[in-house]
């Protein structure tokens, strides 16, 4: 525990940390901080293309990209003759600097990519360089990458091959699984310790040179197969051999021998002896595709290679190199040589099948160098050899069986499979933190006649190889026939029966056993490994062949932590999200000392939540969209625009701008997690839209919450046994006050003598609409009045001597309603004029106004885990108030005409069509 609290403030302090190399450098420099950082720009660029700036047209040069190719008669590199465009008839000769000088590509062999010869191929790069970056640092160290994805159209995460994550799940850049892709345009800070490093080093196709010091008697390399699809060998070009004393970051007893393979993803270190009086040795690198099966006699198989000089300088020190590129001629005699090494018997490493005439050491020949185990306790991990791991029953059997399902048409491959499934809906195999669990590996294909080959390789762990089993071969290394030890259950083959007895004998007989992370399973045979769970999470495990993995030969394995829920207990800061991928994080924070990686960024900005489930997600939508302007201004907006007439444009819009704008900004702010001003990263020139939409948040947000403050205040005032905005008899109250409900003498017969006809029909309109009470045989009548009934009845042409009222009113324009004057004389004590000071301040509303803004504190202030319980009650309560307004709606005197009025004969509904 003390080594990882330490690692956790190591995190903390950037005292001790190194820029090994900004956007668009070069990150060649060994980083000797506890600390190191690095930026990394991810883009596109042309493969085999010079791109420069060319000063021949003026003082002002301009981008210009250059297809190359080796000109074997002029022995220099050339760019073909422009027929074509505004340019015609430039050759190489005619490219020039700021200083019209000839500019040649040879100068700028650093700045060029050269994959596979052919030119213009767009590849993905990392600060220009193909492959990416050397990373050098001392065992131990901290890295911290940023990477900054400008790729218009793509997300992309980074794998760290080799490194184990103990502890560091969310940083292993598995695409979907331990994380979200980094959309273009975005940035996101890797942190990861360098605990088991493997470097490696890239090697270009037009040719590398690496100088080493004079008085050398070896070397060593570190080699990595990063190919995509194929085995791919090195042996040396001068008869002699090599030694292999390292493997996945692992030491090796050496082991000799003349050609060494390695499956996709696996690493070897080897030594090198250079005799005194030679120079240089040559190392031939290539792709033994006629390893795959039998010749086509109709087809010519070609083994692209490269091969890579070691050179003695005297300009280099003790214990360093220097490397450089160069063009060479396809004549040299040296690289004439074949690949077999001018040996007779030689001794193939990690030999994939027996062959006649060949010494064949498979990976079961190699052992662990015993007096390096401490390495394994060094980086705090439970996983390491012990008697234990070998002889003890294992807790978990895992089996993983990849093959091509089913035969093909014409006898081609069939579905990629892992355990009979298509990785469309990923197979999960799950084991406990403290399991010994046993991992089975098997490739039986239907189709023998052809060597198929898997490299797995497994996430987050390294392995421990028990034993291997290889297919029945002849003697020119066709497959005869399928491992002795194990069968299919059924066919189309898709789980093994295995020979137990076979099996434990070999694994107690073994005298040492390697640890692997990525290992070769050989076709139609298997390979027994085992591992300690003791790093929680869900890891990947999968071929790593590129059109097997696209395919879907990949499988999922779940390592539950049932105490302390590691790793799902804390999320990265600024961790991305995309889609319906929603990891689920606790609000607490873990202890530092148990989990270190949970300060992974050293960034002082918090974590950003994440919802519960969708429904919670969903819900605050529901909640946004629907509040108090449901129930109050969108009713008035509709009355005051011509009710229906306003509605059915209202309709129209909502669904061709109003729904969709809602659903692309939810949709980028999902898949970003970004707020509105960052979100414009993949476009700046609109980063003003942001701090608008912020601008505009925060005038929305002051006067919403005065709204709600007020819903507050009429809350509590309704508490009391009168409600005091329904009478006129208050102290607020103004001579103007009037009720609805005023009573007033209408008399009749003034009416008919005094109007006549008219006055008959205003009788008529009286019967109708109000109710009435007659008094007297005179027909006079009280009727309830409100000051706009008294106003429309004068209009009429009736006297308001006619009309006497207990309130002394006879129109609207000088009267108020009990509720407009509690609201303007006693809610918000209005004044005649606005003067500085106003009426004072008005402490009850400061009081429900501090309260409003409590109460949203008191929902966020946990997160959005429990905002999300919350806001199930704040969606759904505004749904039961609406009804309830419908119900008494629909059931007061009225309502009919009022509908009338909304939507029916009465509305300009018709006129809006």
């Amino acid at each position: 525990m003390k080594s990882r609290f330490f690692y956790f403030l190591l995190l903390l302090d950037r005292g001790n940390s190194e820029l090994v190399c900004d956007f668009g450098q070069r990150c060649d420099s060994l980083c000797e901080a506890e600390i190191c950082e690095y930026n990394w720009e991810v883009n596109y660029k042309l493969s085999n293309v010079w791109t420069t700036l060319d000063y021949q047209f003026g003082e002002e040069g301009f981008w210009r990209g250059f297809p190359l190719f080796f000109n074997e008669t002029s022995d220099r590199l050339e760019i073909p003759e422009l027929d074509t465009g505004l340019f015609q008839e430039i050759v190489i000769d005619s490219v020039r600097d700021e200083n019209n000088e000839l500019k040649r590509p040879e100068d700028y062999l650093h700045e060029l990519s050269f994959i596979d010869g052919q030119d213009s191929r767009r590849v993905i790069t990392v600060n220009g360089q193909f492959p990416g970056p050397n990373i050098k640092v001392k065992k131990g160290s901290i890295l911290r990458i940023r990477v900054r994805n400008k790729l218009p159209n793509e997300g992309l995460t980074l794998h760290w091959h080799g490194l184990h994550m103990i502890d560091n799940f969310w940083m292993d850049g598995a695409a979907f699984v331990s994380q979200c892709p980094i959309p273009g345009f975005s940035e996101f800070t890797y942190v990861v310790k360098a605990d088991n490093s493997d470097p490696t080093k890239g090697f270009f196709s037009i040719g590398e040179r690496f100088l080493i010091p004079q008085n050398a008697e070896s070397f060593e390399l570190r080699l990595i197969n990063s190919g995509f699809e194929m085995l791919s060998a090195v042996t040396r070009l001068d008869g002699r051999s090599l030694r292999v004393t390292a493997t996945d970051g692992r030491d090796l007893q050496s082991l000799e021998g003349d050609v060494l393979f390695l499956g996709v993803g696996e690493t070897y270190n080897i030594e090198v002896d250079i005799s005194p009086e030679a120079e240089s040795v040559f190392l031939r690198f290539w792709l033994p595709v006629d390893h795959f099966g039998p010749e086509d006699e109709n087809v010519a198989i070609h083994e692209p290679y490269l091969d890579v000089e070691f050179k003695r300088d005297s300009s280099v020190e003790e214990g360093d190199y220097k490397s450089e590129l160069f063009t060479r001629k396809p004549d040299d005699a040296i690289l004439k040589n074949s690949h077999e090494n001018q040996m007779s018997n030689p001794i193939w490493l990690n030999c994939p099948f027996p062959e006649e005439g060949v010494v064949c050491k498979t990976l079961s020949d190699f052992k662990r160098l015993q007096s390096s185990d401490h390495k394994f306790a060094a980086e705090n991990s439970e996983n390491v050899p012990s008697e234990s791991l070998q002889f003890d029953e294992p807790d978990v059997i895992l089996t993983v069986h990849v093959n091509f399902n089913t035969v093909g048409p014409n006898g081609g491959g069939g579905r990629v499979t892992l355990n009979g499934i298509h990785f469309v809906y990923p197979s999960i195999l799950t084991a406990k933190v403290g399991d010994l669990v046993e991992l089975r590996l098997s490739n039986l294909e239907e189709r023998k006649s052809r060597r198929t080959y898997h490299s797995m390789h497994l996430h987050g762990y390294e392995f421990f190889l028990m034993s291997m089993g290889f297919a029945q071969y002849a003697k020119n290394g066709t497959i005869i026939g399928d491992n002795v030890n194990v069968k299919c259950k059924k066919t189309p083959c898709a789980f093994l029966d295995y020979d137990e007895e076979v099996l434990k004998r070999e694994r107690e007989e073994r005298t040492s056993y390697i640890a692997k992370n990525s290992i070769l399973v050989p076709p139609q045979g298997y390979a027994i490994v085992r591992f300690r769970a003791s790093n929680p999470g869900i890891w990947p495990i999968h071929c790593h062949q590129g059109v097997h993995l696209d395919g879907g030969m990949s499988a999922l394995i779940e390592i539950k932590d049932e105490i302390e829920n590691r790793p799902f207990s804390y999320l990265p800061t600024n961790f991305p999200r995309c889609g319906n991928f929603e990891p689920k994080a606790f609000s607490e924070k873990p202890e530092p000392s148990a989990h270190p990686s949970a300060a992974a960024s050293t960034s002082s900005e918090p974590a950003r939540g994440a919802w519960n489930s969708k429904a919670d997600y969903m819900f605050t939508c529901i909640g946004y969209a629907v509040g108090l302007g449901n129930i109050c201004r969108f009713p008035y907006l509709v009355y005051e625009n011509g009710g229906g007439a306003f509605v059915f444009p209202y309709i129209i819009m909502l669904f061709i701008v109003g729904i969709p704008i809602v659903v692309l900004e939810t949709t980028l702010g999902q898949y970003s997690s970004k707020g509105p001003v960052k979100i414009w990263s993949f476009s700046p020139i609109f980063k003003g839209c942001g701090f608008a939409q912020v601008l505009l948040m925060f005038y929305v947000g002051i006067y919403y919450n005065v709204i709600i403050s007020y819903a507050i205040f009429f809350l509590f005032a309704s508490l009391d046994g009168t409600l005091p905005w329904v009478g006129c008899d208050n102290w607020w109250n103004t001579p103007a006050c009037a009720t609805s409900s005023s009573n007033c003498l209408v008399k009749e017969s003034y009416l008919m003598q005094t109007l006549g006809n008219p006055g008959m029909a205003l009788v008529s309109e009286l019967n109708k609409n109000y109710k009435k009470d007659y008094i007297n045989a005179w027909n006079d009548w009280e009727v309830n009045l409100s000051p706009d009934n008294i106003t429309s009845l004068t209009n009429a042409g009736l006297w308001s001597s006619d009309i006497e009222c207990n309130a002394g009113i006879s129109s609207a324009s000088s009267s108020s309603s009990p509720a407009e004057e509690y609201m303007n004389e006693y809610v918000l004590g209005l004044t005649d004029q606005m003067t500085i000071g106003g009426g004072g301040i008005r402490w009850q509303n400061t009081l429900v106004f501090i309260a409003s803004w409590v109460l949203i504190y008191l929902v966020l202030m946990k997160g959005l885990q429990e905002a999300g319980k919350i806001i199930w009650f704040t969606a759904m309560f505004p749904y039961v108030v609406l009804t309830c307004f419908l119900i008494r709606g629909l059931t007061l005197d009225g309502a009919g005409l009022g509908l009338s009025y909304y939507l029916g004969a009465e509305s300009d509904f018709r006129n809006g069509l």
